[in-house]
Protein backbone atom coordinates (compact mmCIF):
# COMPACT_ATOMS: atom_id res chain seq x y z
CA UNK A 1 0.00 0.00 0.00
CA UNK A 2 1.09 3.44 -1.45
CA UNK A 3 1.39 6.79 0.67
CA UNK A 4 -0.90 7.59 -1.51
CA UNK A 5 -3.76 5.85 0.54
CA UNK A 6 -3.34 8.72 3.02
CA UNK A 7 -5.32 11.30 0.18
CA UNK A 8 -8.39 9.00 -0.45
CA UNK A 9 -9.00 7.60 3.25
CA UNK A 10 -7.08 9.82 5.64
CA UNK A 11 -5.55 6.97 7.02
CA UNK A 12 -1.14 6.61 6.91
CA UNK A 13 -0.04 3.33 5.33
CA UNK A 14 1.41 2.66 9.21
CA UNK A 15 -2.06 2.60 10.95
CA UNK A 16 -2.91 -0.42 8.35
CA UNK A 17 0.27 -2.17 8.65
CA UNK A 18 -0.13 -2.07 12.46
CA UNK A 19 -3.97 -3.08 12.31
CA UNK A 20 -5.02 0.24 13.55
CA UNK A 21 -7.67 -0.02 10.78
CA UNK A 22 -8.49 -2.53 8.68
CA UNK A 23 -9.04 -2.08 4.87
CA UNK A 24 -12.16 -4.06 4.98
CA UNK A 25 -14.12 -2.51 7.50
CA UNK A 26 -13.71 1.10 5.82
CA UNK A 27 -15.98 -0.30 2.44
CA UNK A 28 -19.42 1.15 2.65
CA UNK A 29 -21.76 -1.77 4.24
CA UNK A 30 -24.25 -1.86 1.54
CA UNK A 31 -20.92 -2.06 -1.10
CA UNK A 32 -19.41 -5.29 0.73
CA UNK A 33 -21.01 -7.80 -0.74
CA UNK A 34 -20.59 -6.31 -4.28
CA UNK A 35 -16.94 -5.86 -3.98
CA UNK A 36 -16.12 -9.04 -2.04
CA UNK A 37 -17.95 -11.00 -5.43
CA UNK A 38 -16.10 -9.22 -7.73
CA UNK A 39 -12.38 -10.01 -6.33
CA UNK A 40 -13.78 -13.64 -5.23
CA UNK A 41 -14.71 -14.04 -9.42
CA UNK A 42 -11.43 -12.38 -9.91
CA UNK A 43 -9.43 -14.83 -7.93
CA UNK A 44 -11.20 -18.16 -9.74
CA UNK A 45 -10.64 -16.55 -13.30
CA UNK A 46 -7.16 -15.33 -12.61
CA UNK A 47 -8.67 -12.39 -14.94
CA UNK A 48 -8.05 -8.53 -13.75
CA UNK A 49 -11.51 -6.53 -12.39
CA UNK A 50 -12.79 -3.03 -11.86
CA UNK A 51 -15.22 -2.00 -9.25
CA UNK A 52 -16.73 1.44 -8.27
CA UNK A 53 -17.62 1.43 -4.00
CA UNK A 54 -17.42 3.58 -0.98
CA UNK A 55 -14.66 4.12 1.70
CA UNK A 56 -14.79 5.42 5.07
CA UNK A 57 -12.87 8.21 5.33
CA UNK A 58 -10.85 9.05 8.89
CA UNK A 59 -13.24 11.70 9.16
CA UNK A 60 -16.11 9.89 8.83
CA UNK A 61 -17.92 11.13 5.57
CA UNK A 62 -17.73 8.52 2.70
CA UNK A 63 -15.72 8.77 -0.94
CA UNK A 64 -16.27 7.20 -4.14
CA UNK A 65 -13.38 5.13 -5.56
CA UNK A 66 -12.94 3.09 -8.55
CA UNK A 67 -10.52 0.14 -8.14
CA UNK A 68 -8.38 -1.29 -10.95
CA UNK A 69 -6.72 -4.24 -9.85
CA UNK A 70 -5.77 -8.36 -10.47
CA UNK A 71 -5.42 -11.00 -7.72
CA UNK A 72 -1.48 -12.37 -7.97
CA UNK A 73 -1.47 -15.88 -6.71
CA UNK A 74 1.70 -17.59 -5.06
CA UNK A 75 3.09 -20.83 -6.49
CA UNK A 76 0.25 -23.11 -5.30
CA UNK A 77 -2.57 -21.17 -6.92
CA UNK A 78 -3.48 -19.45 -3.70
CA UNK A 79 -4.66 -15.48 -3.47
CA UNK A 80 -1.61 -13.57 -1.90
CA UNK A 81 -1.89 -9.73 -2.52
CA UNK A 82 -3.86 -7.36 -5.07
CA UNK A 83 -2.02 -5.80 -7.45
CA UNK A 84 -3.86 -2.46 -8.48
CA UNK A 85 -4.42 1.14 -8.34
CA UNK A 86 -7.32 2.79 -6.46
CA UNK A 87 -8.81 6.12 -7.33
CA UNK A 88 -10.82 8.75 -5.46
CA UNK A 89 -13.89 9.44 -8.04
CA UNK A 90 -16.08 11.14 -5.27
CA UNK A 91 -15.89 14.45 -7.39
CA UNK A 92 -17.14 12.71 -10.63
CA UNK A 93 -19.89 10.87 -9.18
CA UNK A 94 -21.10 14.12 -7.52
CA UNK A 95 -21.34 15.47 -11.09
CA UNK A 96 -23.01 12.62 -12.18
CA UNK A 97 -25.61 12.57 -10.02
CA UNK A 98 -25.79 15.99 -10.41
CA UNK A 99 -26.68 15.32 -13.98
CA UNK A 100 -29.38 13.01 -12.54
CA UNK A 101 -31.23 15.40 -10.73
CA UNK A 102 -30.90 17.69 -12.99
CA UNK A 103 -32.56 15.30 -16.10
CA UNK A 104 -35.21 14.53 -13.56
CA UNK A 105 -36.11 17.75 -13.35
CA UNK A 106 -36.01 18.77 -16.40
CA UNK A 107 -38.04 15.62 -17.66
CA UNK A 108 -40.45 16.48 -15.08
CA UNK A 109 -40.76 20.21 -16.25
CA UNK A 110 -41.15 18.72 -19.57
CA UNK A 111 -44.09 16.43 -18.45
CA UNK A 112 -45.66 19.45 -16.97
CA UNK A 113 -45.74 21.37 -20.19
CA UNK A 114 -46.58 19.45 -22.36
CA UNK A 115 -49.60 18.47 -19.76
CA UNK A 116 -50.66 22.02 -19.54
CA UNK A 117 -50.59 22.82 -23.59
CA UNK A 118 -52.77 19.49 -24.08
CA UNK A 119 -55.19 20.89 -21.60
CA UNK A 120 -55.34 24.01 -23.34
CA UNK A 121 -55.82 22.90 -26.49
CA UNK A 122 -58.18 20.61 -25.58
CA UNK A 123 -60.03 23.61 -23.75
CA UNK A 124 -60.17 25.86 -26.60
CA UNK A 125 -60.63 23.21 -28.83
CA UNK A 126 -64.39 22.86 -27.85
CA UNK A 127 -65.29 26.61 -28.38
CA UNK A 128 -63.53 26.43 -31.61
CA UNK A 129 -65.20 23.44 -32.85
CA UNK A 130 -68.34 24.60 -32.44
CA UNK A 131 -67.69 27.83 -34.10
CA UNK A 132 -67.26 25.45 -37.05
CA UNK A 133 -70.19 23.72 -37.00
CA UNK A 134 -72.50 26.29 -36.28
CA UNK A 135 -70.58 28.13 -39.37
CA UNK A 136 -70.86 25.37 -41.29
CA UNK A 137 -74.98 25.33 -40.88
CA UNK A 138 -75.34 29.07 -41.31
CA UNK A 139 -73.38 28.75 -44.97
CA UNK A 140 -75.61 26.01 -46.11
CA UNK A 141 -78.84 28.25 -44.81
CA UNK A 142 -80.04 31.17 -46.86
CA UNK A 143 -78.06 33.80 -46.49
CA UNK A 144 -77.63 36.93 -48.89
CA UNK A 145 -73.83 36.25 -50.72
CA UNK A 146 -72.19 38.89 -48.38
CA UNK A 147 -72.63 37.59 -45.40
CA UNK A 148 -71.69 33.98 -46.87
CA UNK A 149 -68.45 35.31 -48.16
CA UNK A 150 -68.49 36.81 -44.23
CA UNK A 151 -69.13 33.06 -42.98
CA UNK A 152 -66.58 31.53 -45.13
CA UNK A 153 -63.99 33.73 -43.63
CA UNK A 154 -64.86 33.07 -40.06
CA UNK A 155 -65.21 28.95 -40.95
CA UNK A 156 -61.76 28.90 -42.92
CA UNK A 157 -59.88 30.77 -39.74
CA UNK A 158 -61.59 29.15 -36.94
CA UNK A 159 -60.46 25.71 -38.74
CA UNK A 160 -56.40 27.43 -39.47
CA UNK A 161 -56.89 28.11 -35.82
CA UNK A 162 -57.92 24.29 -35.18
CA UNK A 163 -54.73 23.76 -37.12
CA UNK A 164 -53.05 25.53 -34.89
CA UNK A 165 -54.00 24.04 -32.07
CA UNK A 166 -53.43 20.56 -33.14
CA UNK A 167 -49.78 21.77 -33.81
CA UNK A 168 -49.38 22.82 -30.04
CA UNK A 169 -50.21 19.36 -28.91
CA UNK A 170 -47.73 18.06 -31.59
CA UNK A 171 -45.20 20.00 -29.81
CA UNK A 172 -45.92 18.64 -26.67
CA UNK A 173 -45.27 14.78 -28.55
CA UNK A 174 -42.45 16.44 -29.51
CA UNK A 175 -40.69 16.97 -26.30
CA UNK A 176 -41.78 13.17 -25.99
CA UNK A 177 -40.19 11.60 -29.26
CA UNK A 178 -43.86 10.38 -29.72
CA UNK A 179 -44.13 12.74 -33.05
CA UNK A 180 -44.61 10.34 -35.95
CA UNK A 181 -45.04 11.39 -39.82
CA UNK A 182 -49.10 11.11 -40.76
CA UNK A 183 -48.43 10.47 -44.24
CA UNK A 184 -52.11 11.22 -46.35
CA UNK A 185 -53.09 12.10 -49.60
CA UNK A 186 -53.82 16.44 -49.36
CA UNK A 187 -54.98 19.00 -51.97
CA UNK A 188 -51.51 20.95 -52.39
CA UNK A 189 -53.23 24.06 -52.88
CA UNK A 190 -55.73 23.75 -49.98
CA UNK A 191 -52.97 23.43 -47.57
CA UNK A 192 -51.37 26.50 -48.68
CA UNK A 193 -54.27 28.68 -48.56
CA UNK A 194 -54.94 27.77 -45.07
CA UNK A 195 -51.29 28.46 -44.43
CA UNK A 196 -51.61 32.40 -46.04
CA UNK A 197 -55.41 32.73 -45.03
CA UNK A 198 -54.12 32.34 -41.25
CA UNK A 199 -51.10 34.83 -41.48
CA UNK A 200 -52.95 37.07 -43.72
CA UNK A 201 -54.30 39.42 -40.80
CA UNK A 202 -50.63 39.54 -39.36
CA UNK A 203 -48.72 40.79 -42.58
CA UNK A 204 -52.43 43.03 -43.27
CA UNK A 205 -51.75 44.74 -40.02
CA UNK A 206 -48.34 45.16 -41.02
CA UNK A 207 -48.75 46.99 -44.32
CA UNK A 208 -47.53 44.32 -46.40
CA UNK A 209 -48.82 42.23 -49.25
CA UNK A 210 -48.70 38.93 -48.80
CA UNK A 211 -49.48 35.92 -51.64
CA UNK A 212 -48.98 32.61 -53.16
CA UNK A 213 -48.53 31.19 -56.36
CA UNK A 214 -48.85 27.47 -57.15
CA UNK A 215 -47.44 26.90 -60.74
CA UNK A 216 -49.20 25.15 -62.91
CA UNK A 217 -47.16 22.38 -63.41
CA UNK A 218 -47.29 21.18 -59.83
CA UNK A 219 -49.99 18.78 -59.47
CA UNK A 220 -53.12 18.94 -57.90
CA UNK A 221 -52.94 16.46 -54.78
CA UNK A 222 -49.71 14.57 -53.09
CA UNK A 223 -48.78 12.08 -50.74
CA UNK A 224 -47.32 13.07 -47.76
CA UNK A 225 -47.44 15.11 -43.68
CA UNK A 226 -49.45 17.66 -44.34
CA UNK A 227 -49.93 18.45 -41.13
CA UNK A 228 -45.82 18.80 -40.93
CA UNK A 229 -45.24 20.79 -44.16
CA UNK A 230 -48.00 23.23 -43.22
CA UNK A 231 -45.98 23.78 -39.73
CA UNK A 232 -43.20 24.43 -41.42
CA UNK A 233 -44.21 27.24 -43.46
CA UNK A 234 -46.34 28.65 -40.94
CA UNK A 235 -42.89 28.69 -38.99
CA UNK A 236 -41.17 30.37 -41.94
CA UNK A 237 -43.84 32.40 -43.46
CA UNK A 238 -44.05 33.71 -39.70
CA UNK A 239 -40.28 34.68 -39.24
CA UNK A 240 -40.78 36.66 -42.28
CA UNK A 241 -43.45 38.40 -41.82
CA UNK A 242 -42.12 38.98 -38.58
CA UNK A 243 -38.56 40.95 -40.07
CA UNK A 244 -40.32 42.26 -42.73
CA UNK A 245 -40.98 46.08 -42.13
CA UNK A 246 -42.05 46.69 -45.44
CA UNK A 247 -42.87 45.43 -48.91
CA UNK A 248 -43.89 41.67 -49.72
CA UNK A 249 -43.68 38.32 -48.45
CA UNK A 250 -44.37 35.58 -51.78
CA UNK A 251 -44.39 31.94 -51.11
CA UNK A 252 -44.16 30.19 -54.72
CA UNK A 253 -44.78 26.62 -54.97
CA UNK A 254 -43.54 24.60 -57.88
CA UNK A 255 -42.72 21.30 -59.29
CA UNK A 256 -38.96 20.06 -59.24
CA UNK A 257 -38.03 18.42 -62.39
CA UNK A 258 -36.46 15.09 -60.39
CA UNK A 259 -39.17 12.66 -59.07
CA UNK A 260 -42.24 14.32 -59.00
CA UNK A 261 -40.76 16.36 -56.05
CA UNK A 262 -42.48 19.83 -55.33
CA UNK A 263 -39.98 23.14 -53.88
CA UNK A 264 -41.68 25.99 -51.81
CA UNK A 265 -40.10 29.45 -51.82
CA UNK A 266 -40.43 32.11 -49.61
CA UNK A 267 -39.00 35.26 -50.68
CA UNK A 268 -39.67 38.34 -48.80
CA UNK A 269 -37.88 42.21 -48.39
CA UNK A 270 -36.84 42.23 -44.90
CA UNK A 271 -33.46 42.11 -43.23
CA UNK A 272 -32.78 38.34 -44.66
CA UNK A 273 -30.12 36.13 -42.72
CA UNK A 274 -26.38 36.23 -43.20
CA UNK A 275 -24.34 34.24 -45.29
CA UNK A 276 -22.17 32.54 -42.31
CA UNK A 277 -25.04 31.77 -40.56
CA UNK A 278 -26.93 29.63 -43.64
CA UNK A 279 -24.74 26.72 -42.84
CA UNK A 280 -25.70 26.43 -39.66
CA UNK A 281 -29.31 27.07 -39.71
CA UNK A 282 -29.75 24.91 -42.61
CA UNK A 283 -27.55 21.50 -41.21
CA UNK A 284 -30.32 19.74 -39.54
CA UNK A 285 -32.87 20.26 -42.10
CA UNK A 286 -30.63 18.95 -44.98
CA UNK A 287 -30.19 15.52 -42.35
CA UNK A 288 -34.10 15.23 -42.52
CA UNK A 289 -34.46 15.86 -45.82
CA UNK A 290 -31.44 12.78 -46.14
CA UNK A 291 -34.07 10.63 -43.95
CA UNK A 292 -37.67 11.95 -44.87
CA UNK A 293 -36.31 11.07 -48.98
CA UNK A 294 -35.64 7.46 -48.25
CA UNK A 295 -39.00 7.01 -45.94
CA UNK A 296 -40.61 8.63 -49.28
CA UNK A 297 -39.25 6.43 -51.60
CA UNK A 298 -40.75 3.20 -49.98
CA UNK A 299 -44.68 5.34 -50.81
CA UNK A 300 -43.51 6.49 -54.18
CA UNK A 301 -42.78 2.61 -54.40
CA UNK A 302 -46.30 1.71 -52.73
CA UNK A 303 -48.16 4.39 -54.62
CA UNK A 304 -47.04 5.13 -58.11
CA UNK A 305 -50.85 6.56 -58.94
CA UNK A 306 -49.70 9.86 -56.55
CA UNK A 307 -46.95 12.37 -56.99
CA UNK A 308 -45.44 12.74 -53.78
CA UNK A 309 -44.40 15.41 -51.62
CA UNK A 310 -41.46 15.56 -50.39
CA UNK A 311 -38.06 17.02 -50.35
CA UNK A 312 -38.67 20.28 -48.66
CA UNK A 313 -35.74 22.21 -50.94
CA UNK A 314 -35.37 25.80 -50.70
CA UNK A 315 -36.04 27.11 -47.78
Amino acid sequence: MSEAIYDVTGWGTSEFYNKAVSFAKLVHPDDVKYVSFTINEATKTRKSYKLEYRLRHKEGHYVWVLENGSVILDQHGNPEWIDGVILDISQRVKMENELRYAKAKAEASAESKASFLANMSHEIRTPMNAIIGFSDILLEADVSNENKKHLATINKSARSLLHLLNDILDSAKLDKNKLELDMQVFVLENMVDTVISTLWLQAKSKGLELSFTVEPRAACAYLGAEDRIRQVLMNILGNAIKFTEKGSVTLTVSKRDEENQVRFLVKDTGIGIPKERLETIFEYLHTSRRLHEQALWWNRARHQHFQTASNLDGW
